[in-house]
């Protein structure tokens, strides 16, 4: 078990500098190492901490069916642990790979994938339906579908684009 987060950086962190944005390195990132230092000292995989994940931004996607502010203030926070989430998993995989010999699989990374696109997706849609129901217009709902279908379009290009220049290897956000 590492004893400091500076060491669980070492062993974890991809090589080589990750710009994610300014929210991500400033805010969830910093806070996904707490947590990381939890996971590894458990049973609990990468992939259950994927699934974990996925469960949790779908329930606070849901949250956003409901104008109710406690609804919408749920689904903010439980949105929030969803993409400090995010973050963990692939780090709980690189510990286990170094400290304990288990190796990366194409299955966490495709579920890694599915975790953004369907949390994305659920949060888009209900966000959608919200307004759709407040406002009563279809155009509000056909904007709202469209957007999802560009956003999701966008990114398979990107995907399909690092897969090609990087050679065949699949992207893990």
């Amino acid at each position: 078990m590492p004893d400091t987060i500076k060491e669980l950086k070492i062993i974890c962190q991809k090589k080589g500098y990750q710009d994610w944005g300014l929210l991500a390195n400033s805010l969830y990132r910093p806070i996904s190492w707490f947590f990381v230092r939890y996971l590894v000292q458990t049973s609990i995989s990468a992939n259950q901490v994927t699934l974990i994940s996925i469960i949790i931004g779908i329930i606070g996607s849901l949250c956003f069916l409901s104008s109710n502010l406690l609804s919408l203030l749920c689904g903010s926070i439980l949105l929030f642990f969803w993409y400090v989430g995010e973050y963990c998993d692939g780090s709980v995989a690189r510990y286990r790979n170094v400290k304990e010999g288990k190796a990366l699989t194409k299955f966490g990374r495709y579920i890694d994938w599915f975790n953004i696109r369907i949390t994305t997706n659920t949060l888009f849609l209900c966000i959608t339906m919200n307004a759709f129901w407040e406002s009563n217009s279809y155009i509000v709902l056909f904007v709202g579908l469209f957007i999802i279908f560009i956003w999701d379009v966008i990114n398979v290009l990107s995907n399909l684009i690092h897969f090609f220049k990087s050679g065949g290897g699949m992207s893990v956000p």
